[in-house]
């Protein structure tokens, strides 16, 4: 999945609403539009101000970032980094500076 940058999916296109996307609106249910099924590449996107993941079913987003409001985006695979717990190393400070807490504390 890390190689993955682009994924082939059946899109649907409205004829009245001149939109297109993975799934039909509920609006144009109600309205009975007259649809259209598409095969259409979806693209996986990151944002590089605030890291946000979107996707796309055009070469790049049309819509600006839904956290942030930019519009500078990357592509990126379509697995997403894990931000899970910190191992040993990554937390432990110098030299024994972490105990510093437990023996011969003041607080």
């Amino acid at each position: 999945m890390s190689s993955i940058m682009e994924l082939k999916v059946t899109a649907v296109c409205c004829k009245i609403c001149k939109y297109m996307h993975e799934f039909q609106s509920e609006y144009c249910k109600d309205q009975r539009h007259g649809v259209v099924r598409v095969e259409a590449m979806k693209r996986f996107f990151i944002c590089k101000n605030c890291k946000n993941r979107t996707t796309s079913l055009k070469k790049f987003p049309v819509q600006p970032c839904r956290n942030c409001g930019s519009n500078s985006f990357e592509k990126t695979s379509m697995l997403q980094e894990k931000k899970g717990p910190k191992i040993g190393g990554e937390t432990l400070l110098v030299r024994g500076e972490e105990h510093s807490k437990f023996f011969n504390s003041l607080k």
